[in-house]
């Protein structure tokens, strides 16, 4: 039986319901929680139904980049390496933050996997290269930050 409500490609949010099969054996390991989820960026604040710009394609237009096809990394060096191009690096993305968590509507939509996450008891370990807290924030999750950090870790 089909639990997903009918996909509109039209709309922002259900375009994006597919359907799957849970392989039997994930499933039985989600059941004895050990399964860990590891989110990359991406996954709250670069969607394209949120902001109308990504922060790739806003540091490559302060850069005076019209067409850019530099990863991600080697896009972030270049602009550090600006006169106090790392200080504001990071401020442009404090600020890219606090505006979404400006906005209840675009802090929902960001958090909505988050969100979906912190109602599963079985998953208890998240592992995740976004800057933002939100993972923190909406699941109770206690951040590892630097390689001293996880010797707390069970």
């Amino acid at each position: 039986m089909n639990m997903l409500p009918k996909k509109n490609e039209q709309c922002i949010i259900c375009k994006n319901f597919h359907e799957f099969e849970f392989p039997k054996h994930l499933f039985a390991e989600f059941l004895a929680r050990n399964v860990i989820v590891f989110a990359g960026s991406g996954v709250s604040t670069e969607k394209k139904s949120l902001l109308p710009f990504t922060l790739y394609e806003d540091i490559a237009e302060r850069l005076g980049y019209n067409q850019c096809s530099d990863s991600f990394p080697n896009l972030m060096e270049e602009f550090c390496k600006k006169p106090n191009g790392r200080i504001e690096l990071l401020e442009i993305i404090r600020q890219r933050f606090n505006n979404i968590k400006s906005f209840p509507e675009l802090y929902r939509q960001s958090t909505s996997f988050h969100h979906e996450l912190s109602t599963i008891p079985q998953i208890e370990t998240f592992v995740t290269t976004n800057w933002d807290t939100f993972f923190e924030d909406e699941t109770g999750a206690i951040p590892f930050v630097t390689p001293e950090d996880v010797a707390f870790w069970n």
